[in-house]
């Protein structure tokens, strides 16, 4: 690693990271197949096709993890995923426990994602297990999202 010296500053650089980390984060991303195929199975197409294309291009990226295209092109994935599910959890978690579950889960989302972005630009070595931790909590939260709308759209009584 080579410090870089700007305005009184030393920075590390963030990126490349090694594959020997990165490999977990690829795993982990496979995890958002779980909720795809099971929004595949209820029939709902824009969930499914946005954890899958989310899935591919999240590998894609973890596979060689470098500054680049690759990297921007899974953060604008990210984006959309996140935008999908949660407008679709706005408009489809009815209900006090979908309620209390979606923003315990958004909250754990939102710790996880900024922790691992502090911890992974000091290279701390836990940074990849909050990033994990965030893939798992995203993969809980479609799966809550998917549920809900299977709910509320088929007009079956739940809690």
């Amino acid at each position: 690693m080579q410090c870089v010296l700007f305005e009184n500053t030393c920075t590390i650089p963030e990126f490349p990271k090694p594959f020997e980390l990165t490999k977990w984060l690829c795993v982990s991303s496979c995890l958002f197949l779980a909720p795809g195929t099971y929004a595949f199975y209820n029939q709902m197409y824009l969930y499914g096709t946005v954890c899958t294309y989310n899935t591919i291009l999240s590998v894609n990226h973890w596979r060689d993890a470098q500054d680049g295209v690759r990297r921007l092109i899974d953060r604008i994935s990210a984006c959309t995923c996140f935008l999908v599910y949660f407008i679709g959890g706005c408009m489809y978690c009815r209900g006090i426990y979908f309620y209390g579950y979606g923003i315990s889960i958004l909250f754990v989302i939102l710790s996880s994602f900024f922790t691992s972005n502090y911890l992974s630009v000091r290279w701390h070595p836990l940074w990849v297990y909050a990033h994990i931790m965030f893939h798992l909590s995203v993969s809980l939260s479609e799966f809550l999202v998917i549920y809900s709308t299977q709910l509320t759209t088929n007009k079956i009584d739940y809690l």
